[in-house]
């Protein structure tokens, strides 16, 4: 059978069901007249990003997970007469699984199998009967311990893996698309039929911590990309060699010096925590630095900026903390995780995946400001919000979408490693919450994205010639002073000898070669002084 015409009978789906679960389908219309759609007010309001909150007790309440599953998915997907989409469309399901090994220990390392069964059946009742997940990761275990593919057979879905190469897989299997602007990627590989015409995404990513933050939709969509497409977390000056001459020519010319460029280019903006730097950072072998978060995040960007559209829902009724894959700030449990599962009981949705993934990060405890992969998405176009209150939210209850608050959204912390603050005198623990305060209003007006903006005087003449100019300091920082002439070119920068301590510092000029006028800018790692001062010799 090919693997685009696998359609599932209905007297095959009323066997398999548990108890708490129905499944029914009633056609008011012709089949001819019959399609289906998103449901109309989700539809209109791309801009938002709604809430469910689930009361499931334990992960392992199979039945009551499939039964959430299936009731969103029926208030979500409704029956059109016309328009929409034809009931022949290819259903192409997008989840996020990977190997574990026990399942009483974790299972949030995986969108759960019985919600994704649940949503399936429940799509079914609005008609399309057809169904594809595929899989560029390794689900030899995920097979064996959560038996998949057990589930996507009786469910009527076609499932394969394609964790090879290009050249492994079946003519047609991959779709290269030229990325305009591609930082790292001149031609990226998606697997098909994921962005076929005829087909509808439903992106079903997982609630969890992982070195880049908080795993949600925007991420999962990378599980689209086969082979050494889908390598983002290769340091950057290791891929070239790492892909070999066959991926050579899908790569951008010369992207490791522009790589270095955008880094240290985001860390002068003051991207929050940016300018972590690992010993060998230069040659990318800090998997926890600025620079390797920036490749991630320029790599993941290409790959989304030709991802299909569609529906995208972060599972959330349980999200676990800490690597993403087993490890975590806990102590080892009988099989030796650190990491663990907590009952959140959420379910997130709407149409817009970098919306999502910012009230996802919040709702796990940490401000979305502080992730690099929000400032550069508007900076590369893919998105045109940070701010999380500048999103509109709304609890989903029964079918109807009711106006809440940020601040009325259940949240529960989930410890990331992501760029800990272990240098230049902090000594924040490996896994930890995200959640200093970000300056959204500075940020809107145009000033560097750092958390803080310092006290400086005004410059005055200094007793022995030259001009001097005082800081005050909360903490420790590197800091120095640039003076710039008229046409902004940088004529002298005073450097501090190492780190300077709290308090107030003076630093004075006396290098005025020329009469005009200067400007003159105390800046640190993170931040500039609150306006720039303008000085006549």
């Amino acid at each position: 059978m090919r693997r685009r015409d696998f359609i599932r009978n209905s007297a095959g789906v009323i066997g398999l069901l548990g108890s708490g679960v129905s499944h029914a389908v009633q056609n008011s219309t012709s089949p001819a007249q019959q399609g289906f759609d998103i449901h109309p007010f989700v539809r209109s309001h791309p801009e938002a990003v709604f809430i469910v909150r689930t009361k499931i007790e334990s992960k392992k309440d199979e039945n009551g997970i499939r039964a959430e599953g299936q009731k969103l998915a029926r208030e979500l997907i409704v029956k059109t007469g016309n328009g929409g989409f034809p009931l022949s469309t290819l259903v192409t399901v997008k989840h996020n699984w990977h190997g574990i090994q026990h399942v009483d220990d974790l299972l949030g390392e995986n969108t759960d199998p019985n919600f994704i069964e649940g949503w399936i059946l429940g799509m079914m009742d609005a008609g399309p009967q057809k169904y594809y997940a595929n899989a560029a990761d390794d689900l030899v275990s995920v097979f064996k311990t959560l038996d998949f593919k057990a589930l996507a057979q009786k469910n009527g879905v076609n499932i394969e893996d394609y964790n090879k190469h290009y050249w492994q897989v079946p003519d047609g299997a991959i779709r290269f698309k030229k990325i305009p602007d591609g930082v790292v990627f001149d031609t990226m590989g998606h697997t098909t039929p994921y962005g076929e015409p005829e087909t509808f995404l439903v992106n079903l990513a997982k609630l969890k911590a992982h070195s880049m933050g908080i795993t949600a939709t925007v991420k999962n969509l990378q599980g689209l990309c086969p082979g050494m497409f889908r390598q983002f977390c290769t340091p950057y000056d290791q891929l070239r060699r790492n892909a070999g001459d066959k991926y050579g020519n899908f790569l951008k010319k010369d992207f490791e010096k522009h790589i270095e460029e955008l880094y240290d280019r985001h860390v002068r903006a003051g991207i929050p925590r940016w300018d972590k730097s690992a010993p060998g950072w230069r040659s990318g072998s800090g998997y926890s630095d600025g620079i390797w978060q920036e490749q991630w995040v320029e790599r993941m960007i290409d790959s989304f900026s030709v991802s299909p559209k569609g529906l995208h829902i972060v599972e959330g009724i349980y999200g676990m903390d800490g690597n993403g894959f087993g490890a975590g700030p806990h102590e080892k449990s009988p099989k030796g995780y650190t990491s663990r599962d907590f009952m959140s009981n959420v379910l997130i949705f709407g149409l817009d995946p970098f919306r999502i993934d910012i009230i996802t990060h919040w709702m796990a405890g940490h401000e979305p400001g502080n992730f690099g992969l929000f400032h550069i998405g508007i900076e590369r176009g893919v998105s045109d919000v940070l701010d999380p209150r500048d999103i509109p939210v709304y609890f989903w209850e029964n079918g109807k979408a009711v106006p809440t608050k940020l601040d009325d959204l259940p949240r529960t912390p989930l410890r990331t490693l992501y760029l800990q603050r272990d240098y230049k005198g902090q000594d924040e623990p490996t896994y930890h919450l995200c959640d200093e305060p970000f300056d959204y209003a500075a940020w809107k007006a145009g000033k560097r994205t750092g958390e803080r903006i310092l006290p400086v005087r005004e410059p005055y003449s200094h007793d022995y010639g030259g001009m001097a100019r005082e800081a005050s300091l909360p903490g420790r920082e590197h800091v120095y002073m640039d003076i710039l002439d008229r046409e902004g070119r940088i004529i002298g920068r005073l450097l501090a000898d190492g780190e300077l301590g709290p308090g107030t510092h003076r630093v004075v000029w006396d290098g005025f070669a020329s009469p005009g006028l200067h400007n003159v800018y105390f800046r640190g790692m993170k931040w500039d002084a609150d306006k720039q001062t303008v000085i006549r010799d």
